[in-house]
């Protein structure tokens, strides 16, 4: 199937799940910031190797 997709979706999914977490009970300390941006950058990351890999693999099906 689209298994960069299906994959890129799950571990986006994950962290912001998280983010969404550290928002609701992080009491708005500048520590929870750091921790949001810095999940927020590797969401980034995600989103872009997950497009790439979308790109140059394939969605897995040969047509």
């Amino acid at each position: 199937m689209l298994r960069p997709v299906l994959i890129t979706t799950a571990i986006v999914g994950v962290i912001l799940i998280a983010e969404l977490l550290l928002t609701l009970l992080g009491q708005g300390s500048l520590r929870t910031e750091y921790i949001e941006f810095g999940l927020a950058m590797v969401m980034f990351l995600v989103i872009l190797i997950g497009s790439y890999w979308f790109v140059v693999r394939g969605s897995g099906k040969d047509i």
